[in-house]
């Protein structure tokens, strides 16, 4: 093979920088590049003033890059008010008539998933990071059980249950036990709590809670007590499987069966004596409501559905704050939207981030707003690139908030009641940074999943597991599947 000349290497260079700014075939250039380096270190080490034409090469490439853009963007069309990048991405999905979409897509950034190993079996609804950096993930069977291991990315089992449980909640406690309370094991709704020890592997009983509740909330406070709030209480069971059966989809219908309203009552358990108490009642009955730890030591609770079986009546846009020293519930003012399977995520700074979900109408929202403790008010914040609910948002050190997955689903109101018109389980991913204010996309995951756990590991790096992915094949007539698999994302 000839030999390369430097000037013929630095030429290599510019070649295959300027073919990346056209947007030619990147694995062409990619590859252009290493052939050169090869032929090139066959020979000799490149010379110092070799290096000063391979930077010229580069600034030509940029300048290329960038006039090949703003020369696209003056020929083909620009979107008014967007960047160029914005209107570039705009113009790719374009409406057939030529015209820019409305909202351009969100230019990808820093950030991608990897795969990482399977669980065990695909039951996995509650993830918890305990104190050795493991995870405990817990599903509905007694069996489900699982741990898994950041550093050999590998689920192996550890004890079961002392009974089933789904839509019962995981609380680390400070001594690095694990307190798991409530929910339902098909039957009946459940006042049982017990405990899981990691230094032993093992499950055992602990004092139950002064009321049965299945899907309610429990935030850890900061003098070590569990607060409890709200949930579904027990019901007869022929009203639940009448709505299990007449609704196409749990958990995303708009319009449910009506049944008890959900509770307003809430209780507090003590690692000390190992019991619950009552404790101040909310103002309205809540489920799947957010409930967040502020800096101050009080409890941000807001939005969730006061009633129906489902928990899918009207989704609330109230909120109200819980004082752990004298046990009580205030307004904490009101949302910019009704949200009912949202997320809430504490910021560095104290302010609450609360994104997606579905409003009063039962429609996915991608609005999202900020609750500031120092006012005591919500504000609009910019919106998701989608409507997502039942998806995941996890703070990473450096600020920012992953949100990852979930569904977004319409529907239409019919004679008979409702359909859905389409779903579409959501692989995507975006992340928001509080000083700008902004949502950017970042990598996809590698499966789409919704009503998935995602846990923040002590590297950095956050777990996501296991979930649900559903199709639609006619209206009211949907499959959905349960996912064993799991994935890391790595900032």
């Amino acid at each position: 093979m000839p030999e390369m000349t430097d000037d013929q290497l630095a030429e290599e260079l510019r070649k295959a920088l300027v073919a990346e700014a056209l947007s030619v075939e990147v694995n062409d250039a990619a590859e252009r590049v290493a052939r050169a380096r090869v032929r090139s270190a066959r020979s000799r080490r490149i010379r110092p003033w070799a290096l000063v034409g391979i930077a010229a090469a580069l600034v030509a490439a940029v300048v290329a890059g960038a006039g090949f853009a703003a020369w696209r963007t003056r020929t083909e069309g620009a979107v008014p008010g967007a960047s160029a990048s914005e209107t570039a991405s705009a113009m790719a999905s374009a409406e057939p008539s030529g015209r820019p979409a409305v909202t351009p897509a969100l230019s990808p950034i820093a950030g991608r998933f990897i795969p990482t190993g399977a669980m065990i079996d695909g039951d996995g609804s509650v993830a918890t990071m305990l104190l050795d950096g493991h995870v405990l993930i817990i599903g509905q069977s007694a069996t489900s059980p699982q741990l898994y291991d950041p550093k050999t990315g590998t689920f192996a089992r550890t004890g079961a249950m002392t009974t089933a449980r789904g839509g019962a909640t995981a609380t680390l406690l400070r001594d690095g036990r694990v307190l798991i309370a409530g929910g339902s094991n098909g039957t009946a709704v459940l006042a049982s709590a017990e405990l899981y020890d990691p230094t032993t592997g093992k499950f055992s009983s602990t004092g139950s809670m002064t009321a049965a509740r299945d899907g309610q909330s429990a935030t850890l406070l900061s003098d070590g007590r569990v607060l409890i709030t709200g949930g579904m209480p027990p019901f007869p069971l022929a009203i639940a499987l009448a709505y299990h059966v007449s609704s196409g989809a749990q958990g995303t219908d708009p319009v449910a069966m009506t049944g008890p309203d959900n509770l307003s009552s809430a209780e507090l358990y003590d690692p000390q004596t190992g019991k619950f108490i009552k404790t101040g009642s909310m103002s309205v009955g809540r489920r799947g409501q957010t409930s967040t730890l502020l800096a101050d030591g009080h409890v941000l609770v807001s939005g969730g559905a006061s009633e129906s079986v489902g928990g899918d009546g009207p989704a609330l846009s109230s909120a109200e704050l819980y004082d752990p020293v004298a046990g009580t519930f205030g307004t904490a003012g009101t949302m910019t939207s009704g949200r009912l399977y949202d997320t809430a995520t504490l910021l560095s700074d104290g302010r609450v981030l609360i994104a997606g979900g579905i409003d009063q109408s039962g429609q996915n929202v991608a609005t999202a707003e900020l609750y500031d403790p120092a006012t005591g008010t919500f504000s609009v914040t910019e919106s998701l690139s989608l409507a997502r609910q039942s998806h995941s948002a996890t703070l990473l050190p450096d600020g920012q908030v992953l949100v990852a997955g979930g569904t977004h689903v319409v529907y239409e109101t019919t004679s008979g009641g409702w359909s859905v018109v389409s779903w579409s389980t959501l692989a995507s991913a975006e992340l928001y940074d509080p000083k700008s204010g902004h949502f950017e996309s970042t990598g996809s995951m590698t499966t789409a999943r919704y009503g998935h756990t995602a846990t923040l590991l002590p590297d950095g790096r956050v777990l996501l597991i296991a979930g649900q992915v559903t199709t639609l094949s006619a209206p009211k007539t949907t499959t959905t599947e349960g996912l064993s698999s799991a994935e890391l994302y790595q900032p």
